[in-house]
C-alpha cells in the first residue's frame, strides 16, 4: 500500500494505544485527522485483521463500564449506537446483561428523600431513572415495591 496509507496504520496504532476504538471511532477519528477515506479504511482494516481493533470486545466493555456506573439498557444502547457498533451486536450483547431491579431499587432509596415521598418527589425519581436508560416497564414495578401502592396512584 502506499505511504500514507502505512501513515495511516501507524497513527491508528498510537491512538489505539491511547485508549479503545471501535472500527467506526476509528474511521471517522483518522478522517477528521486529515487522512484519506481510503487510507483510514486500510488503517482500520489491518488493525482489525491483526485482532488489535475488535467491536465485540470494545462494545462489551462499554457495557461493563456503563452498567457499572448505573446506566440502563436504552441509555447503554444510544452510547453504543453513537460510538458505531452495529445493531446486531448491540442486541446481541445487550441480551446477556442481567435484570437490573436491584440497581434500580438502590438508585430509588438512593434518590427518594422521605419514608413518605409524595407525588412531586416519586416523579422527580422516575424521571431520574429514565434519563438514566431505565424503561418504565423497569422502574415502575420496582417504584410500587419500594413506596406503598396508594401513594403511587394519587
Amino acid at each position: 500500500m502506499s505511504d500514507t496509507a502505512e501513515k495511516a496504520f501507524r497513527r491508528a496504532g498510537y491512538m489505539l494505544s491511547r485508549r479503545s476504538y471501535s472500527r467506526q471511532e476509528l474511521f471517522d477519528k483518522l478522517c477528521s485527522k486529515g487522512i484519506t477515506q481510503n487510507d483510514a479504511a486500510y488503517a482500520v482494516e489491518k488493525l482489525s485483521k491483526l485482532k488489535l481493533l475488535n467491536d465485540e470486545a470494545y462494545s462489551r466493555s462499554v457495557i461493563e463500564n456503563y452498567v457499572a456506573r448505573g446506566y440502563g439498557i436504552h441509555r447503554v444502547r444510544q452510547e453504543l449506537l453513537k460510538r458505531g457498533i452495529p445493531y446486531d451486536m448491540i442486541d446481541e450483547q445487550l441480551s446477556d446483561i442481567p435484570s437490573q431491579t436491584e440497581k434500580i431499587r438502590s438508585l430509588i432509596e438512593k434518590k427518594l428523600p422521605a419514608k413518605d415521598p409524595d407525588r412531586k418527589q416519586i416523579k422527580r425519581v422516575s424521571d431520574y431513572l429514565a434519563r438514566r436508560g431505565f424503561s418504565f416497564d423497569e422502574i415502575s414495578p420496582v417504584l410500587r415495591q419500594t413506596i406503598s401502592k396508594d401513594e403511587f396512584e394519587d
